[in-house]
């Protein structure tokens, strides 16, 4: 591993720090089917909120260094990409707690042919491996293959649960079948979309008879931003709500969750 080879953390933070050539900010971001590291949502900058994730480039435009934000902790989680010469693909990621200490390492391997990703592992901070991801997809020769199936296995390669994948035309999720360890259907999550590709509902389907048994449904303001999370048993009561008020540049400034009948019961401020 990358992380074992240096001597030090100080060395660790001083050979990241000395390939960073820019920075760029995001909503969120993703290591995608192919290990690029990609944002997504970029703000410019002044127009930058609270809750948000920075990426540090290198020279050949790769990402480096991230570090994310959460609006409940004031400082940022951080994680470091390594590659191989050149390569565009990250073969090595290091993410640290926000208090600067080593939280896990996670390793990744590609397919020789196409180039997608095949594993993804995690490691503890001295080299132990905690589990493995195991990616296939439907059609590796299409020009966008999709990821149809996911394996978490333990450090013995026992089954710790199973994930099957469909999605629409435009590639967005619509059904995550759920399997345990002994691969026996837990559920299933069934998503749609409003027109502008921003979720709309995400309903829970049991494994015995595949009716649904709960549901979320989201509202967002006139700037796109989710303002309201609602849960709905199976006959479409709401069961409780959550109330998401944002400032002029997107920051989350009160949480509320209401129960059942409207009132609230959790309120916070930031």
């Amino acid at each position: 591993m990358i992380t074992l080879q240096l001597e030090s953390l100080d060395d660790f933070f001083a050979q990241v720090e000395a390939r960073i050539k820019g920075v760029r900010h995001f909503r969120s971001g993703k290591i995608d089917d192919y290990g690029n590291v990609v944002g997504v949502h970029e703000y410019e900058a002044g127009s930058v909120p609270f809750e948000h994730q920075d990426h540090f480039y290198d020279e050949d435009d790769r990402v480096v260094r991230l570090d994310r934000y959460e609006r409940e902790f004031s400082k940022p989680t951080r994680r470091f990409y390594f590659y191989e010469g050149n390569n565009p693909k990250v073969l090595e990621s290091v993410w640290f707690d926000r208090y600067g200490k080593i939280d896990n390492i996670h390793r990744y391997l590609y397919d020789g042919r196409t180039g997608l990703m095949i594993e993804r592992a995690e490691y503890s901070r001295d080299g132990g491996l905690h589990y493995r991801i195991l990616s296939t997809y439907d059609d590796p020769n299409l020009p966008q293959p999709q990821l149809i199936e996911e394996k978490w296995l333990d450090r013995l390669g026992n089954l710790i649960k199973r994930y099957e994948y469909e999605r629409n035309s435009s590639g967005d999720l619509v059904v995550e079948r759920s399997f345990g360890k002994a691969d026996v259907l837990i559920g299933t999550y069934r998503f749609r979309y409003h027109a502008d590709g921003a979720l709309s509902d995400k309903e829970w389907l049991a494994a015995d008879d595949d009716e649904l048994r709960s549901a979320f449904r989201y509202k967002y303001d006139g700037e796109g931003r989710l303002a309201e999370t609602i849960l709905e048993d199976a006959g479409g009561k709401i069961e409780c709500r959550q109330l998401l008020t944002h400032d002029e540049i997107g920051n989350v400034v009160e949480e509320r969750w209401l129960d059942a009948a409207g009132q609230v019961v959790k309120q916070l401020r930031f």
